[in-house]
């Protein structure tokens, strides 16, 4: 059969006869549903800064030129509670055998952001911004501020320390990323605590955050600008990203040590 084949590709008869291959352009489409749960009214062509998100994306990825599909969903969370956020992305998929690849992987991304300075319509916000327009004062502004910034930074360690150890146990793995994604905001809850501390409330306290968080531009207060139903916006913004993956790999052949001695055999 093989050298009826070959005899085949190999006479000029044969090649004149055979039907032209029909041009594909190379397009690559993906199609895509999202779900998403906010604390924040949706907004065109604006970033969600809601308190909360949580938000869950399936998509599916294919080539004109291959018939390798591959397919991924992810789960992104995050608490924002102003400036500074980390926000969290676990992602399950299979390339489908694109480049090759016919691993499945599971990606914990952590992605650090913070907000320098946002300067728009209704004023400034932002780490820089804040400590200019802050009515509390640049203090107790800064105070706030640092709090936020060495709780993610201490969540970013106990991320980078546990995660090796408990990597196996998806739930495990989902506690200790939603406790990293929820630092920050305890880090402010914490300092806005100890600032008031013997001089409010607990209902004080609430009132205090809320305040933060008006500044932060994450909730209207009652004394706020009207908006004017339109705006331009100007940021710098500084982030940055960790993946943490786990990869399964199929051995199809190899040493006998590895338990992959045929192909008909994968390991």
């Amino acid at each position: 059969d093989l050298n009826l084949r070959l005899q085949n590709s190999s006479d000029p008869l044969s090649r004149l006869k055979r039907e032209p291959p029909r041009l594909r352009p190379p397009v690559e489409f993906t199609n895509a549903m999202s779900v998403t749960f906010q604390l924040s009214q949706n907004a065109f062509c604006t970033p969600n800064t809601g308190l909360f998100m949580a938000t869950y994306i399936t998509s599916t990825s294919w080539r004109t030129w291959s018939s390798k599909v591959s397919k991924e969903s992810c789960w992104i969370g995050r608490v924002r509670p102003g400036s500074f956020f980390i926000q969290i992305m676990r992602c399950e998929g299979n390339l489908g055998g694109q480049d090759g690849d016919f691993s499945d992987y599971v990606d914990w991304r952590v992605r650090y952001q913070a907000t320098l300075i946002k300067v728009d319509t209704l004023g400034s916000s932002g780490l820089i911004g804040n400590l200019i327009h802050s009515t509390h004062g640049a203090l107790e502004t800064t105070l706030v501020e640092a709090g936020s910034l060495l709780s993610g930074a201490l969540a970013g360690m106990m991320v980078e320390r546990a995660y090796p150890h408990v990597y196996n146990s998806s739930a495990i793995s989902s506690l200790l990323m939603i406790g990293a994604s929820s630092m920050p905001m305890l880090g402010m809850v914490g300092v806005t605590s100890a600032m008031t501390m013997g001089r409010a409330t607990f209902h004080g306290i609430c009132v205090r955050f809320l305040q933060d968080l008006a500044e932060q531009g994450q909730v209207r207060g009652p004394d706020a600008t009207p908006d004017a139903g339109w705006g331009a916006t100007t940021m710098l913004v500084v982030r940055g990203t960790v993946v943490h993956r786990q990869k399964t790999i199929k051995l199809i052949s190899g040493p006998e040590a590895l338990g992959a001695v045929e192909p008909e055999a994968p390991k």
